[in-house]
């Protein structure tokens, strides 16, 4: 079975080396890609990645670009 490619959208960067650090220990999961803004997220190219990881608050103000994103 393939790994399953993930993307994360994570705009802390403590979060996201803990949550990428914590995933990639695991055997069948790889992660091929991490965004720290919308704009690098709209960027991804969908067909190389099979789940996101989505931080729904991207911002300091309670947009919720995350969900705009998605």
């Amino acid at each position: 079975m393939d790994n399953i490619r993930l993307l994360i959208v994570e705009d802390d960067p403590v979060w996201m080396k803990c949550i990428s650090d914590y995933l990639e220990k695991e055997n069948d999961i790889t992660v091929v890609k991490k965004a720290f803004t919308e704009a690098e997220a709209l960027q991804v190219n969908c067909s190389d990645i099979d789940v996101a990881l989505m931080d729904l608050n991207l911002s300091d103000d309670e947009d919720f670009s995350g969900m705009k994103v998605a």
